[in-house]
């Protein structure tokens, strides 16, 4: 096609797209200039209430609610009839052109005859509803209806924001948004409180690019606008509800706990429900208590109440519903302090409020205590569920009906006082300076977290004089706790962004590597300022490992020490790896790894996929350089509260291990890592961290020891004692004996006994993990050291095979013991039985022969050692695991019922010998002839074997035994049919 043809095709797109930008800044220059909506705010703080659930339908609910705002967008709610809702506002200014077409329309509606719509021609629209008065002792839910045509980019969806007497907003909710639909589609925004000082409330219809949150001034980068589209809205409502408040305490301390929600070592707790602005009437509240796996704790609290509504005053309206009025103003940011708010001129189109809705005035608060049978540590869930009681529909009925109306949930955790002691240890990263939780309340939770290590983004507050002074505050109480601060340079302050001219969130390779008059300036006022409790500094963010591309980094980073050096700013400095490098196994970068290398520290970041089981050896390093590992927890929603505990605490074992000198947690304050949450109190997986970093902290990877359960376990020392951590897939029994000052501890921080059973310490083991610490170390170490001469041995059935046992004598006063060994079932050894006296530091050398009978299983054997100690009766039992046959061919079998009744058995062969081998099977089932067969293996093969008459089998041993065609390799198997 000629290209003059093709210019209107080519063209047309990109003229639409310019005139709408044209059109957007004329606007924008036209008008005043206002933000779009700012991301959720967090919910409130937990003294009003810690973790919502609203779970109770709006049926059951109706008759404790009140609609303090109703609007369908009817002929009633257009008084002058001029197409737009009375007291309704649009937004204007940059990003909301004034042309959008925005009013009633009368199409098919879910309620009534008309709705509002809006059309897009790019850009975005949005419009804000009367205020409505509020008041603490109730909640607030907003519900709209909603359906679309024609997006693409844009979504729709409904906020809710509480503002104070000035009309300034103090806390902002969203819905979910919603793209194309098809059929009218609910939004809503469940119960919320108002936050302190909240006088009214607005509700937000958004039809933007993007979603909820997405906002330009919070560098969010949003979707190219739909150039059409439309969007229409109806049935909005503000329904007030009964309020319920839930806290806990410990009722025999005077002093405020680190968080809320985080009780140190109470000998019981107080729970407390609140219950407000309930109507006339009888209820029943239903206190519940579970563990962290659901599991209902104990009898319920029941109390059953009688309110009574207050007096109304006939000439004025009842609390908390006061009449709708027009907004007279639309701050749309805050509370963010980098945030830029606008105050826009009442929409010309806004019309008088109609009449509030009749409504009856709230009863008194009810206070509702229970103090459940003391709980030991652990992480608890309180719910409380309130029912209305309505009297049988007939006197002669004694009967009466509940109705479920309302339900609250809160967490919280008890935990013993503790602080781990040394260096190294576990800490947290955060990717910002907390905004919604008080940096005392993150540092209280810090230090009763086990946290040693603090990583902040320091410099990106170098603007903001309180919370600089906040920082300075915390780093006081910190340091007395001996937690390390390393501050983090990026993101850069906003003064130095916009100086640059550089995105929200620029990598430390464009920042750094920009014209150092514009940041350098910046970044040592702050190096020098901090110097005194902030040592060390990090030059990129976590995940960000684009500065190691750089070539010259080592005189990079060489030049900035010199310089803060020379300004008496004594710091050490470190970079970050790239995100391909999740572990220290990984850790190969020749640049990182340089013996002389300027900076201090390399920080590595998390794994991108759940751990696998824990490496077995540990991983050297030069010493010059540290190496900060991070794990992630698992997200919600997925997995188990257990898997995700599991993972967590396997992931933090395997980061000791692999020779990490610090281990972070990745973004505490995420709602997604169930550490801390956005109200401040702890989530569900800050008792599984805390636990294990008390458990690790500055300990050394010692191995792993063979249990007579097979249970996986890996053995740390710290201080002359062992802490082992163990867990199985399968949940079963272990008995072992591990020392006089061995005490058991379950993830959940709770103490269990470790009971003694025969001489042996009996305790149930799981896929969570368990750790015993007080470990005996000496017995401990000689379990690791325990070798056998020759761990494999050919398969030779009747002849003599010669072995060697040796251990060292650890025990501070030597060992005297009878040392026996315990062979597999019809193995017989000479001898099995030693006397030993040995003192500290020698070694036990004990020759043996073996001698294997024919019907032995080949494969891997578990060898006991008994060492009963003299004169104590106590027993050191250390287990080993003897080859028994080739490795270079192994075996797969299993069983299966066929159709005709019949019963196969599979055996599977695989070969890496990388030669061609034949093996004579031979199938020996009781009372029935032999079945044989011959099978070519090359890298795998499989042959079936079917038995009539499974049924008749069941229980019964049968023996499976492969012997190599012209070679020496035997492979024997005995099962019993299940």
């Amino acid at each position: 096609m000629p290209l003059r043809r093709r210019l209107p095709t080519i063209l047309l797109p990109t003229i639409l797209l310019v005139g709408a930008a044209l059109t957007n800044w004329l606007t924008a220059a036209e008008f005043p200039s206002i933000d779009p909506p700012p991301p959720p705010a967090p919910m409130p703080p937990p003294s009003h209430v810690s973790l919502l659930r609203e779970s109770v339908s709006p049926e059951s609910a109706r008759e404790a609610a009140v609609d303090v705002l109703s609007c369908g967008f009817e002929t009633r709610h257009d008084q002058n009839f001029d197409g737009w809702p009375d007291g309704w506002a649009r937004q204007r200014g940059r990003g909301f052109p004034a042309y959008l077409p925005i009013g009633l329309r009368e199409i098919s509606c879910p309620e009534g005859k008309s709705c509002l719509g809006m059309d897009l021609d790019g850009g975005a629209a949005a419009v804000f509803s009367p205020l409505v008065d509020v008041a603490r002792q109730f909640e607030y839910a907003v519900h709209v209806r909603a359906r679309t045509e024609g997006l693409v980019r844009d979504r729709v969806f409904l906020s809710a924001r509480f503002l104070d007497e000035r009309g300034q907003p103090l806390a902002v909710y969203f819905s979910r948004g919603i793209g194309e639909t098809s059929d009218w589609t609910e939004l809503s925004v469940a119960a919320i409180a108002p936050p302190p000082g909240a006088r009214s409330l607005s509700v937000g219809l958004h039809l933007q690019p993007g979603g909820p949150g997405d906002s330009p001034e919070r560098g969010v980068p949003l979707a190219l606008p739909d150039l059409k589209g439309s969007a229409w809205f109806d049935e909005v409502v503000v329904r007030r509800l009964p309020r319920v408040t839930l806290d806990v305490y410990d009722p025999k301390s005077a002093l405020s706990e680190p968080s809320p929600n985080l009780l140190i070592s109470p000998h019981d707790v107080e729970l407390v429900a609140r219950l407000e602005g309930w109507p006339a009437g009888r209820f029943m509240a239903r206190l519940e208590l579970f563990d962290p796996r659901g599991n209902l704790l104990g009898e319920p609290h029941e109390k059953e109440i009688t309110t009574t509504a207050a007096e109304e005053a006939p000439s004025a309206p009842a609390p908390g519903v006061a009449a709708p009025r027009a907004l007279e103003s639309v701050s749309l940011h805050e509370p963010a302090s980098h945030d830029r708010g606008g105050t826009p001129a009442p929409d010309a189109e806004s019309k008088p409020a109609e009449e509030p809705p009749s409504a009856v005035a709230p009863a008194p608060p009810v206070v509702v205590a229970w103090r459940p049978a003391a709980k030991g540590p652990g992480y608890y869930t309180l719910r409380c569920r309130v029912f209305q009681i309505a009297a049988a529909a007939s006197a002669a009925s004694r009967n009466e009906s509940r109705t479920l109306v309302a339900e609250k949930e809160t967490s919280y955790a008890i935990a013993q006082h503790e602080r781990p002691v040394g260096t190294g240890g576990f800490g947290w990263s955060l990717p910002a300076v907390p905004r919604d939780v008080p940096l005392k309340t993150f540092s209280a939770l810090a230090i009763e977290g086990g946290v040693q290590w603090l990583k902040i983004p320091a410099w990106s507050i170098a603007d903001d004089q309180q919370k600089l002074a906040d920082l300075h505050e915390v780093a006081l109480r910190l340091a007395a706790m001996d937690v390390q601060l390393v501050g983090v340079a990026s993101p850069p302050p906003e003064s130095v962004r916009k100086e640059m001219s550089l995105d929200s969130d620029p990598t430390a390779a464009q920042l750094l590597s920009a014209d150092a008059k514009a940041w350098q300036p910046s970044l040592d006022r702050t190096v020098g300022d901090l110097a005194w409790y902030i040592r060390q500094w990090q030059l990129a963010a976590d995940r960000d490992g684009s500065l190691v591309r750089r070539k010259d980094l080592p005189n990079f980073v060489d030049a900035l020490l010199r310089r803060w050096a020379g300004s008496g700013a004594s710091v050490r400095v470190g970079v970050v790896a790239p995100q391909a490098l999740a572990a220290p196994a990984e850790w190969r970068v020749p640049m990182l790894e340089m013996k002389q290398s300027p900076w201090s520290f390399v920080s590595y970041p998390p794994a991108a996929e759940a751990s696998a089981a824990p490496s077995t050896e540990s991983h050297e390093h030069d010493g010059s350089t540290r190496h900060f590992a991070a794990v992630r927890p698992l997200p919600p929603g997925q997995h188990t509260t257990d898997a995700r505990a599991a993972d967590l605490v396997l992931q933090m074992v395997s980061a000791v291990i692999d020779g990490a000198d610090a281990v972070f947690l990745a973004d505490p304050l995420d709602a997604a890592s169930g550490i801390v949450r956005a109200d401040g109190t702890p989530g569900e997986l800050f008792v599984p961290w805390r636990t294990t970093a008390l458990a690790l902290h500055g300990a050394g990877f010692a191995g792993t020891i063979e249990l007579p359960g097979g249970s996986e376990n890996r053995v740390f020392v710290r201080q002359g004692k062992a802490i082992l951590v163990v867990w199985s897939r399968e949940p079963h029994e272990e008995s072992i004996y591990l020392g006089e000052t061995a005490s058991l501890v379950d993830a959940w921080g709770a103490m269990k006994p470790l009971a003694l059973r025969d001489g042996e310490h009996a305790f149930t083991v799981g896929p969570l993990p368990l750790f015993i610490l007080g470990v005996d170390e000496p017995i401990t170490r000689m379990r690791l050291a325990a070798t056998f001469a020759q761990t494999a041995m050919p398969a030779r059935v009747g002849a003599r095979l010669s072995n060697r046992l040796s251990f060292p004598s650890l025990l501070p006063d030597g060992v005297s013991a009878t040392v026996r060994l315990v062979l597999p079932e019809t193995w017989k050894g000479r001898p099995t039985k030693w006397r030993m006296d040995l003192k500290q530091g020698e070694s036990a050398d004990l020759p043996f022969d073996l001698v294997v009978p024919q019907h032995a299983d080949t494969g891997p054997q578990r060898i006991k050692i008994d060492l009963e100690l003299d004169g104590s009766g106590k027993h050191i039992t250390i287990f080993r695991t003897l080859q028994f046959g080739e490795t270079d061919v192994t075996p797969d079998l299993t069983t299966e019922i066929g159709p005709e009744g019949e019963l196969r058995v599979t055996q599977r062969l695989r070969n890496s010998t990388g030669q061609k081998l034949a093996f004579r099977c031979h199938l020996y089932v009781p009372g029935r002839p032999r079945e044989s067969a011959t099978v070519a293996v090359m890298a795998a093969a499989e042959h079936t074997f079917e038995l009539p008459d499974a049924a008749s089998l069941k229980g019964a041993t049968l023996w499976l035994r492969s012997v190599e065609v012209g070679g020496g390799r035997v492979i024997s198997r005995r099962f019993t049919v299940p």
